[in-house]
């Protein structure tokens, strides 16, 4: 029995936004690869196959993926390309001069074969870009293949879409101090900021990174004095073997108090394991604040949506809108400190 190819094409405009929107992220870039026609109209479409949040990792992983409901999926990935690699099915990808040996993973995302990965990924992130209508959301920058990797990517990623990214990750060992430097330095992240870099014992970055952003998390943060602490406008802090001291957390408390740091939600430091543990008679000093029962139970939603009960701890109140805060009791977890700003991320009140 012979088959009839289905006039896609052809379709009129209502049916034809309809299949689009069952496509999803991988087929809609699938198609877009079929023809300079099947491109146009991949990028003229709008609708939910594209409501996506787009990742580009350049590392060990060398790939671009999307993000939907906190869940990640991978849509295109990119290897040197070898000798076994020459009998692949090609494609033409944006208006690069050579077509590419591709083939499909198992797991149903797009596999790619480049000389050079660093072009691959460039011209990658460039083409979808253009044919999911947005931007890049996160860059995650892992190991080095080569020197210089990271200072490609981002002076690539920062020429190609208006000279920023809303989130920066950074998970490698850096060759010396001036690499993360010069990434913190020439990468303008506007949302987060996800550090996980080991610099040197006594790294202290040449100039006070942008630390004005949403979230905020470093793991280690022993390099983060309190000049750094108090430039930070962000609404959750997570810091990791910390070597901010008592004296330091007091100051933050009464900075925040006066209207510092005043997107401020939720806090966590867990300090190094050369520092003294949490001396809350310390941190308190000087500052009025009400001792609440153990037995007072409160439910505080975090920025992921997810709820956990708020035992008893100590409230203090900014003195300008009198906002509530709440330094969690963590009697039994002295090298942690956590304070939670209500209301929470769900509206939920301070009050039981």
């Amino acid at each position: 029995m012979s088959s009839t190819p289905f006039p896609l094409f052809s379709l009129p405009y209502v049916p034809l936004k309809q299949v689009f929107d069952n496509l999803g992220p991988h087929g809609i870039i699938n198609f877009s690869l079929c023809s300079q026609k099947s491109r146009n109209m991949a990028t003229s479409y709008r609708g939910p196959s594209k409501s996506i949040k787009i990742e580009i990792h350049f590392g060990r992983d060398d790939c671009i993926l999307y993000r939907i409901n906190f869940k990640k999926h991978w849509l295109l990935s990119v290897s040197e390309i070898k000798k076994e690699d020459q009998g692949l099915d090609t494609v033409r990808i944006g208006n690069f001069e050579k077509r590419i040996p591709v083939e499909m993973d198992e797991n149903g995302y797009l596999k790619t074969y480049w000389e050079d990965r660093m072009v691959g990924m460039s011209i990658l992130g460039d083409y979808i870009r253009q044919v999911f209508n947005r931007d890049i959301h996160q860059l995650l920058l892992g190991e080095e293949h080569k020197e210089n990797d990271h200072r490609r990517a981002v002076g690539w990623l920062m020429a190609s879409q208006n000279e920023q990214v809303k989130h920066l990750c950074c998970n490698f060992e850096p060759r010396a101090d001036k690499d993360l430097d010069n990434i913190l330095e020439t990468c303008n992240y506007t949302e987060r900021l996800q550090l996980l870099v080991k610099p040197s014992e006594n790294y202290r970055p040449t100039k006070i990174p942008n630390l004005n952003v949403s979230q905020i998390s470093i793991y280690p943060s022993f390099w983060i004095h309190l000049d750094h602490l108090l430039t930070m406008n962000a609404r959750t802090i997570v810091l990791t073997d910390s070597k901010l001291s008592n004296e330091d957390i007091n100051i933050f408390l009464k900075h925040w108090m006066n209207g510092g740091c005043f997107e401020l939600k939720s806090f966590v430091i867990f300090m190094h394991s050369s520092m003294d543990p949490i001396n809350y008679q310390v941190v308190m000093n000087g500052i009025q604040f009400i001792n609440r029962n153990r037995e007072l139970k409160r439910s505080y939603v975090n920025h992921e949506n997810r709820p956990y009960t708020v035992r008893g701890g100590v409230d203090i109140q900014r003195s300008i809108d009198g906002v509530t805060a709440t330094v969690l009791d963590r009697s039994l977890e002295l090298n942690r400190f956590h304070l939670v700003v209500w209301p929470d991320f769900a509206g939920n009140s301070h009050l039981p």
